[in-house]
């Protein structure tokens, strides 16, 4: 199947690696929640907010200290909605005239031939994945079981992933392996602070290689709405 991309680089915006959440908080405060997949929040029957576990079709980024706009399919329509709502606003402008613009397409699915790609401070593991993560850690386990570990949670977010873009495969048909990996220790900064009820992530950078084609610049794991788990790929 095809999916399209769309990178919006916002050249005046100054934004550093650890403010994308200030980027989120602007748009989502610009759009008002009018915009569905900019929200924020859902609100369940109860009329208790909590938080949207759903793949964020548009990600909030930094690229060379500035702000970037990253959208999927229906992302890139709101995007569009977004920059109609700024009309004269001078909050993140200037940004490239609509004309400008240019989607990328993307073919997604299984093939015989395997890709190696390269996911970046990307945080795989909840409380429980980390506390089974620390298990294999201590000296009992070899760093090949760490790995068969992280290759199973890997495989969950790619399907994930997939669901969410609603393209299908039987069961059992992917696989994946992790080339290498390396562990980049505990980051927090996209985070509330532990008081709020929020923990430190444990991040990888990890080289992996698929039998599914990946578009370029999606994200996988934790906090991915604001720049963490960037897949690129190698070859």
């Amino acid at each position: 199947m095809l999916i399209r991309t769309l990178k919006l680089l916002l050249p005046f915006a100054d934004y550093q690696p650890t403010e994308t959440k200030l980027l989120q908080n602007k748009v989502f405060a610009i759009s008002k929640g009018h915009i569905e997949r900019f929200k924020k929040h859902y609100v369940n029957a109860d009329g208790q907010k909590k938080e949207s576990f759903e793949y964020p079709l548009v990600n909030f980024r930094s690229e060379n200290g500035k702000g970037v706009l990253f959208a999927l399919n229906e992302g890139i329509d709101d995007l569009r909605l977004f920059y109609e709502k700024l009309n004269d606003k001078p909050v993140l402008k200037p940004l490239p005239a609509l004309a400008q613009w240019r989607e990328t397409f993307h073919h997604v699915g299984l093939t015989p031939q395997s890709t190696i790609y390269r996911v970046f401070h990307c945080a795989l593991l909840n409380s429980t994945n980390y506390e089974n993560y620390q298990h294999l850690d201590s000296g009992y386990k070899t760093e090949l079981e760490q790995t068969i570990f992280l290759e199973n949670i890997l495989s969950n977010q790619i399907i994930n992933f997939c669901n969410a873009m609603q393209y299908q495969f039987p069961k059992g048909q992917l696989w994946v392996r992790i080339l290498d990996f390396e562990e980049l220790g505990f980051d927090t900064f996209h985070t509330d602070n532990a008081a709020s009820g929020k923990v430190p992530f444990l991040v990888f950078n990890i080289t992996f290689r698929t039998n599914i084609l990946l578009p370029d610049e999606i994200s996988l794991g934790k906090e991915k709405a604001i720049g963490w788990g960037i897949v690129r790929k190698l070859t």
